[in-house]
């Protein structure tokens, strides 16, 4: 189950999203190295963007921002400048990216100010 050994009060909607995105490529048939695979079965291969984009179709879920911002820092936290670059790596393995996954969604755990409140709260402080 993807909620296993999570505490329910910290899941925020890009934590589902991206343990259900996790779901999309738990196995390593279902994730291809390259934002897009040519071949027979390229429908059901996905990178870790394409599994994150796919879980939103599937699943109607929300958190599409923070979920690519938890990723992004999960990225930048292995040494790389985007979720592509850390996907698309030589040496990245199925394993390390399952581990990206769950990274990230500790990461999108942290409660997140949205951007009008930080512009309005810069705003005031100028007044």
């Amino acid at each position: 189950m993807p909620f296993d050994n999570h505490d329910l009060r910290l899941i925020t909607p890009a934590t589902v999203l991206i343990l259900r995105a996790r779901e999309l490529i738990s196995h390593p048939s279902q994730w291809c190295v390259g934002r897009t695979e040519r071949g027979r079965l390229w429908w059901k291969r996905r990178c870790v963007i394409g599994a994150l984009e796919r879980a939103i179709a599937l699943f109607d879920l929300t958190g599409i921002v923070y979920a690519k911002a938890a990723m992004l820092e999960a990225a930048r936290n292995r040494g790389f400048a985007t979720a592509y670059a850390f996907n698309d790596h030589p040496s990245t393995t199925h394993e390390m990216v399952l581990e990206f996954m769950l990274e990230a969604a500790e990461l999108a755990k942290r409660p997140v100010r949205s951007e009008e409140r930080r512009v309005g709260k810069e705003c005031r402080s100028r007044w």
